[in-house]
């Protein structure tokens, strides 16, 4: 399998040569969650006039095609995803719910609570918080430590991450799994 061209101008130019294959192949989450957003985004543009997940930096799509190795790349990795996870527009979803937190995650699931009452995303919404408290780890915030902890049980990469690669695996399975249940229920939207 060949990596699409847009895959190779965000890894930064790699020659297919070194790059196409293998990095479909070990990340197939990554592709997941670049196609599942697209058609979240497409559904909820059709539906509501507005895309909801937004990119400030598309370089952020990047690091979910790259491997992890270590603590260091985990922490690029992480932050990278965690931006990705809360890169929502917030002003909109706040427009059309009324959020009793603030904070772009509690306005998605506010959002959703209210465009679709009797479907529960409460899973998916629970790895995004989990996700942005593993985030937060990086650089160190002491306030965020116990949090973060449980983040990580939930999100079954335990704590202290001692397996990089696997617990990076873990993260992008997961948020790939939280946007295939929006997609689900936007999907029967009417």
């Amino acid at each position: 399998m060949t990596a699409p061209r847009w895959v190779l101008r965000a890894l930064g130019g790699v020659p297919a040569s070194d790059l196409a294959s293998a990095v479909v192949s070990r990340h197939p989450h990554a592709e997941h969650i670049v196609d599942t957003r697209d058609s979240l985004n497409a559904l909820l543009h059709d539906k509501f006039g507005q895309k909801v997940f937004i990119l400030h930096e598309e370089r952020a799509i990047r690091h979910l095609f790259l491997d992890c190795g270590d603590e260091v790349e985990f922490r690029y990795r992480v932050i990278a995803l965690g931006a990705l996870v809360d890169a929502l527009d917030d002003a909109f979803l706040r427009g059309k719910s009324a959020p009793a937190d603030p904070g772009s995650i509690n306005a998605l699931a506010a959002f959703f609570a209210t465009v679709a009452p009797g479907l529960d995303v409460s899973a998916a919404i629970q790895v995004l918080r989990d996700i942005r408290s593993v985030s937060n780890m990086f650089p160190r915030h002491r306030d965020n430590a116990n949090r973060a902890m449980e983040a990580c049980r939930r999100l079954g990469i335990g704590y202290p991450i001692d397996d990089h690669f696997h617990a990076w695996n873990t993260l992008l399975e997961k948020y790939a799994d939280a946007l295939s249940i929006m997609l689900a229920v936007v999907k029967t939207l009417s």
